[in-house]
């Protein structure tokens, strides 16, 4: 299974005529000729997105352009007000939990709902303070929203599972505490996958090749490591977290 980075789909061309069908196939769903030319939310483009809901072959490379395809039709939806720092929440945090719950119901079976499930969900906690509040109810739906969609977002959950484990009865502790370890060593695993390949400097590696050069430049390669590393080692004290709880 091949991590999906938004870097990467910026450097991609424009999708193929398979992901144009995607596209139209759902009938509330815009329809984006470029979607690499959608302005995408930094916040976004930095979280690390598990691609085997929305591709039959999560290592090939036109899951790049369908990720980038479902990114942009989520830009342009824009289903929930994202808190800034300086302004605060434009709506209630009540408000936004229908909002969320809307969007799940209306576009129930549609792939975008893999992107959105990874990426919302983390806004609903952090941004509109479900998180720090003591709906646990809550605190746990959005949890599991993001277990099922195999978030790799060891450190939320992690946060998360902190707060439900006095209030949650042990096996359904158990079992989210399961699913989230289970993702967490998949993301170690890519992660130790990646970091190996960007390393490799020579001729025969991954980025060896002339393509990959151009693409993925030396400077491009070096941040993208440094990226990669620094997740690595706040995974690695996650993980220790995790198997403590």
């Amino acid at each position: 299974m091949k991590q999906v980075y938004l870097i990467v789909a910026l450097l991609a061309g424009s999708f193929s005529c398979t992901d144009k069908q995607a596209a139209e196939k759902g009938p509330h769903l815009p329809v984006i000729d470029h979607p690499e030319r959608v302005e995408i939310r930094k916040s976004f483009g930095e979280v690390p997105i598990d691609n085997s809901d929305f591709c039959a072959d999560p290592a090939g490379n036109s899951c790049v352009h369908t990720y980038q395809l479902l990114l942009a039709q989520l830009m342009i939806l824009d289903p929930i007000p994202v808190p800034q720092s300086t302004l605060g929440p434009a709506i209630s945090t009540a408000e936004a939990i229908d909002l969320y719950k809307s969007f799940v119901s209306h576009y129930r079976g549609e792939p975008i709902l893999a992107v959105f499930k990874q990426l919302y969900p983390r806004i609903l906690l952090n941004k509109y303070g479900i998180l720090e509040g003591s709906d646990f109810a809550q605190i746990s739906y959005f949890a599991q929203q993001l277990i099922e969609a195999k978030s790799y977002d060891h450190a939320i959950l992690l946060a998360a599972l902190k707060k439900l484990k006095p209030h949650s009865s042990p096996g359904q502790f158990s079992s989210m505490k399961a699913s989230t370890l289970e993702a967490t060593q998949r993301r170690r695993s890519l992660l130790e996958a990646e970091i190996s390949e960007l390393s490799d400097t020579t001729a025969t590696g991954r980025y060896g090749d002339e393509l990959s050069t151009r693409l993925f430049p030396k400077d491009i390669r070096a941040q993208i490591l440094a990226r990669n590393k620094s997740e690595y080692r706040n995974l690695l004290t996650d993980l220790d977290e995790l198997n403590k709880l």
